[in-house]
């Protein structure tokens, strides 16, 4: 009996002692849990801080986006080896002459790239983000204005996903990329210098040819989360074969921009100019050196003593002259009556372009010839007297006006001229003037490249660069 309760005893202070050390345990990670949760909490206010600092302005700077590829891997991409930055899968494009790849500098407008989701050997759709710094000064800044050519070729950076999918891996034999057709439309202000833009372009669809492939995406381009422009965009991979034989198939007939429109019976009784008859320029042909003046600003030794009532617009940057003479202006010809514009650029083997557009691939720019026919519009206005009583004034696109341009031939390094022949289709004079217009450009006898809706307009510098832009797309 004495040893039964013994035992018992025994059992019992073993069971209190486990007892004991479970509730000990217990009120301990009931401790802990306690503390972890007051640390989430913690941790729960202090993200809700950041989140309400980061929403204030100036208060707390947001992180950096994360940089997929700098500034340079992308040049090593465009001139380099792709397997030093996409890996020994690329080698077999390494030692390629013609591959997909970006212009080279000065016209690769791309500083790093922020996101890339194109996936090795598929054809399907992806998204490119990247960003580009504008310099200050430079080859594409006229007194702290940029050309839009920055904001349209930038567009480019979408060759990088294209050699990273690997295009010219799934092509029977070497192809070449050309652009073919494009809309762009502006809904705000083109940045000044010294800015940061970033682009978006998300490739929507392929479709095979017998030897090539054809591709189609949409861009948008910013300045922070303000939308300068939104495009839509053709292009593709062709063989030597194809675009030899397209260009030679392509006549003015099948490039026409429409049908020829009859001038009114009114031409003649209004006048195209912003000007009265005896403020208005008299020439009809334009020299180079009448054009170095207007690139320099100078619109009086361009157009006539006291035409420019001390405004000083220049045209461009030297180095980026695409129009070498205008041949002839009537100011009421034209399809419209508006107004027609013959002008020439001279082309030469060591334009500083075909080195860079593209390696092993030169071509003409299409950036370029589209730079031609906006240095006309240029051109045109201050031609009209557009500039007269507006004071210090600047050119500027006109915002949700569809621009539509056509590619269908290629110009490659040699002499000959481009003839550009500018027709103005509208004349606006408020809100701010303006013209609308629209281009053919021909080389060796054939239209290469067509423009519908064109414009361009002149604003007062003092006026509020985002004042008038149009809803983003």
């Amino acid at each position: 009996m004495g040893s039964l309760r013994s035992r018992r005893d025994s059992l019992l202070r073993l069971v209190t002692r486990n007892a004991e050390l479970q509730l000990a345990y217990l009120r301990s990670d009931t401790v802990g849990l306690a503390r972890l949760r007051e640390a989430l909490l913690a941790e729960e206010l202090i993200l809700a801080l950041d989140a309400r600092s980061s929403s204030s302005e100036g208060m707390v700077r947001p992180p950096l986006p994360r940089v997929v590829l700098d500034s340079s891997q992308i040049l090593e991409l465009d001139s380099g080896r792709v397997s030093d930055v996409f890996g020994p899968d690329y080698s077999d494009l390494d030692d390629r002459l013609t591959r997909s790849r970006p212009p080279s500098p000065p016209l690769l407008f791309v500083s790093r790239v922020l996101r890339l989701d194109s996936r090795k050997g598929q054809l399907e759709p992806f998204v490119i983000e990247w960003e580009y710094d504008i310099p200050r000064t430079g080859l594409y800044v006229t007194n702290g204005e940029i050309t839009s050519l920055i904001v349209t070729e930038s567009s480019h950076a979408v060759l990088l996903g294209f050699l990273h999918i690997g295009v010219d891996l799934l092509m029977p034999e070497t192809v070449r990329y050309r652009l073919t057709d494009s809309a762009h439309t502006f809904v705000g202000e083109l940045p000044r210098g010294g800015a940061t833009i970033r682009g978006v372009a998300r490739v929507t669809s392929f479709a095979r040819l017998a030897k090539g492939l054809l591709c189609h995406f949409e861009y948008d381009c910013y300045e922070g989360e303000r939308q300068i422009i939104h495009s839509n965009i053709h292009s593709g991979f062709f063989p030597d074969s194809s675009l030899a034989g397209s260009t030679r198939a392509l006549s003015k007939s099948a490039l026409s921009l429409g049908p020829r429109i009859e001038r009114k019976e009114t031409r003649g009784e209004a006048s195209p100019f912003f000007v009265e008859p005896e403020h208005e320029c008299s020439k009809r042909s334009f020299s180079e050196e009448d054009l170095a003046a207007l690139i320099e600003g100078d619109l009086d030794r361009c157009f006539g003593t006291a035409y420019g009532s001390g405004t000083r617009l220049p045209l461009c940057s030297p180095d980026l002259r695409m129009v070498s003479r205008i041949r002839r202006v009537d100011p009421q010809g034209g399809r419209f009556g508006l107004g027609e514009v013959l002008a020439e650029y001279d082309l030469s083997p060591d334009l500083w372009a075909y080195a860079c557009h593209f390696r092993n691939d030169p071509v003409l720019p299409g950036v370029l010839i589209a730079e031609g026919f906006t240095q006309i519009a240029g051109f045109t206005l201050c031609f009209l007297g557009a500039h007269r009583g507006l004071g210090p004034c600047r050119r500027s696109p006109i915002f949700g006006l569809t621009t539509r341009v056509r590619f269908r031939g290629a110009v490659p390094p040699g002499k000959g001229v481009l003839e550009y022949r500018f027709t103005v289709k509208e004349i606006r004079r408020e809100p701010s003037p303006s013209i609308r217009y629209q281009v053919e450009v021909s080389h060796e006898g054939r239209i290469i490249t067509m423009c519908e809706d064109g414009g361009m307009r002149l604003v007062p510098t003092g006026i509020d660069r985002r004042a008038t832009e149009v809803a983003p797309r």
